[in-house]
Parts: C-alpha cells; structure tokens; sequence
C-alpha cells in the first residue's frame, strides 16, 4: 500500500501524460479506423454517367525539368477517357528546360490534349491563368512533381457525379511499393512504407531527410473541384491547395 500510495503522489503527473497520448490519440485512431472499415464494406455502388464531362489538369510548373515528364506519364496512364481530358501546364517562369520536357512528352504521348502556357511569377497568378483557359466542368491541380495514381480522376468524376452536395475533393500520399522496396535496411523501409519521411519535411530538424522522402513520395492528387468554385477561389491570387 505504501508503495502505491507513493507512486500516485510522486508519479501522478508522469503517469497522467503517459495516458494522454492513449487517451487523445491512440483509441480514438482505433475508434476511426473501425468506422473507416465499415464505411468502406458498406460503400454505396457509383453509377457511371452517360458521358464522361470533361476535366482539366491544371499543372504548375517551376524548374520542373526533372520531374514534369513523369507527372505527365502519370496522366497519360490514367483509366479516365482521354478524349475528355484537358492538360495546362502553367509556366510560372522557369529558367530551366521545362518546355522539352512538355516538348518530349508531346511526343510520347499522342492522345493527350496538352497545352504549355506562359504566366506571370506566382504559384497563385500560374493557377488563374491556367483556370480562365480551361474547358473542363471539374479542375484538378497536381503539383509537378506529383503522380497520380491510375483511377484517381475516374474515382473522383464519380463521386461528384452521384453527389450534387459535394463541391471539392482532395486527395492522400501514397508510398510507391516499387521504391520503398528499394530502401536498404528493414527500419527505414518500414518509415518509408508509414510516410514517415514524408511528414517529416514540415520540421527544419528532419530536412536531412529530404532526398529519402522524395523517392517514395506518391502524391495521388492536389485538389479537384467544380469550375466555378475554382475561380472565386482563385480570383484574388489565393489559391485552394492542399485542403
């Protein structure tokens, strides 16, 4: 008894934080997980419209000489009808080669409806540029160093299709299987494969850790929403990023 009693009183403040994480964290992520499970099991079916409206693909571009290729790939291999898809590359001043980049993806890939525009400096004045061009009822921003995962524009054409409620979407992080089985030692695969390098960039300590997060790094999609949405939302250079 006395040792308890001892514990309680010179402990107590130390053990009450060990719960806390429990407590905030920990039950209620098993909590959502169970819910997330069963809203997947009872997923309602999505009904596919007559004809597929068109989308359009906004993709910033700075220095993207490196990674602009790959993003356009990443399009290209998309299970959305090409023949209703609409790319803008939006230019924000790149000093680099850029433009062959585009140049050779034209040439890759035939099917695609891309255009490379030119805009003045500004992540948020390349998105209005990119916005007044285009033709699609829904617009999705994909940075250029980001891939999209091949049914991602189908699935979300779909729920917008079947919920008149829903106005915007973003999308999640996914770890490319190919490249995490590439990282050497089974501790760092096993943060890979979490995304921990990921969500480790946001703090300066971890910056070390950049290049190792990049090649695992997946990103399914920035943001898609309706047309109309997207220029109020980008009509005083704000613009709607990562929601």
């Amino acid at each position: 008894m006395y040792w308890i009693n001892l514990a309680l009183t010179r402990m107590g403040f130390w053990i009450t934080w060990a719960l806390v994480p429990i407590v905030v964290e920990i039950i209620p992520a098993i909590m959502s997980t169970i819910k997330l499970m069963r809203l997947h099991r009872h997923m309602p079916r999505l009904k596919a419209p007559a004809k597929w409206p068109w989308v359009t693909i906004i993709v910033p571009v700075y220095n993207s000489e490196d990674t602009l290729f790959d993003c356009i790939r990443s399009i290209d291999h998309q299970t959305y009808d090409k023949k209703s898809m609409q790319i803008i590359l939006a230019n924000n001043q790149s000093t680099d080669d850029s433009f062959g980049a585009y140049a050779r993806a034209q040439n890759a890939f035939p099917n695609l409806f891309l255009r490379y525009v030119n805009t003045d400096k500004g992540k948020a004045r390349a998105l209005n540029a990119a916005i007044y061009e285009s033709i699609g009822s829904y617009v999705i921003n994909i940075d250029s160093d980001g891939l999209l995962e091949p049914n991602a524009i189908k699935n979300m054409v779909l729920r917008f299709e079947n919920d008149e409620q829903i106005a915007a979407m973003t999308g999640a992080v996914l770890p490319q299987r190919n490249l995490v089985k590439q990282v050497h030692g089974w501790w760092h695969r096993l943060l890979a494969k979490n995304e921990y390098y990921e969500y480790a960039q946001a703090f300066p300590s971890y910056i070390r850790n950049a290049s190792a997060g990049n090649v695992v790094n997946w990103k399914l999609h920035n943001i898609i929403c309706h047309k109309q949405l997207a220029s109020r939302a980008f009509s005083k250079n704000f613009w709607c990023g990562e929601l």
